[in-house]
């Protein structure tokens, strides 16, 4: 995490076992994307491209199945993503 004003993260050279531990800007911990300033744009990125196919699914089932199988598609698709944020 970066609580500087400049910005830039502080080289820290951790090791376990003498095995020095990576440092990266982005990483996943139980399905969220978190990154070294504490923003949320990655996990809001990665949820629009899943919540953005569920909608896909949705406009081109529209028009041949009614709202019971579409409650259904919805529920399979966009649901458990809003459900997990």
């Amino acid at each position: 995490m970066t609580f500087t004003r400049n910005g830039e993260a502080p080289v820290l050279n951790i090791f376990i076992d003498n095995i020095i531990i990576e440092q990266v800007n982005t990483f996943k911990y139980l399905g969220y994307y978190i990154d070294n300033k504490l923003k949320w744009s990655d996990h809001i990125k990665f949820l629009t491209s899943k919540l953005s196919f569920s909608i896909g699914c949705l406009y081109k089932t529209k028009s041949f199945l009614n709202i019971e199988q579409l409650k259904l598609v919805y529920y399979a698709t966009a649901h458990p993503h809003l459900l997990y944020i």
